[in-house]
């Protein structure tokens, strides 16, 4: 037996509904599948979901305009990340416990996306959910964290320097906003003066602190650089796009 079940699967829940594809096509072409229940191998979790993430990139999946190389294979369920609670787990998976709840990713998963009442995935590509996320907002935020994070480890942000974010009140650039705050970098996002009707403070141009901390609706003032520069206006570290 490859995996180890919890209860509520081992007690005849074989099945599970999903919105799946039999064809690359418009947004007809998903349509609700009763599918089995994926079985984790040793290295995997299965996950029980209670929300998914929905991204523009699905779009491209669904009408075959990304799709991994080689024959697609047919009921292909959709979704790349969601979040939920650990029913079962392979034979070597012992980052999780039954129980947990945890958030994911996996692109091109061969046992199928989130866009279902269960998921397997490698135990490398998930992590619990912090718990003052519920499980809805854990759901929206694995592919976007994760971009969000690659971008602000790629440059190498670190504590005082001065960081340019386009896009700061996006999904991505509001959460690289925290990210960078975390390391104690100063942001600036970058404003949008020709774009009426701005509905962000950091479309304004004012400074956002990280999650858990007080919020900040006051703009940066100038700070002084040992090379005499102003690090809020004289001077950008790195730049996020």
């Amino acid at each position: 037996m490859k995996g180890q079940r919890h209860d509520s699967v081992a007690t005849g829940t074989t099945t599970m509904k999903a919105a799946a594809i039999d064809r690359f096509g418009p947004p007809s072409a998903i349509t609700l599948h009763t599918m089995p229940v994926p079985e984790p191998d040793p290295h995997e979790v299965l996950i029980e979901i209670h929300a998914a993430g929905v991204g523009s990139w699905d779009e491209s999946i669904r009408d075959g305009s990304w799709k991994p190389p080689g024959r697609t294979k047919f009921p292909m369920v959709l979704g790349t990340d969601g979040a939920g609670v650990v029913v079962a787990k392979g034979s070597r998976a012992r980052r999780f416990r039954v129980g947990d709840r945890v958030y994911a990713y996996e692109s091109m998963n061969k046992k199928g996306g989130f866009y279902a009442q269960y998921v397997a995935v490698d135990q490398r590509r998930a992590a619990r959910v912090p718990r003052r996320l519920d499980l809805l907002q854990a759901g929206a935020c694995a592919v976007t964290a994760l971009t969000a994070e690659q971008g602000v480890e790629a440059a190498d942000v670190r504590k005082g320097q001065t960081v340019l974010i386009f896009g700061a009140s996006g999904a991505v650039g509001s959460l690289a906003v925290q990210l960078c705050g975390g390391r104690s970098a100063r942001v600036r996002p970058a404003r949008t003066r020709d774009r009426p009707g701005s509905p962000s403070g950091a479309d304004r141009g004012t400074v956002s602190a990280p999650l858990g901390r007080r919020r900040s609706s006051r703009p940066a003032s100038p700070r002084r650089r040992p090379d005499g520069a102003s690090g809020a206006e004289g001077a950008i570290d790195q730049l996020l796009i």
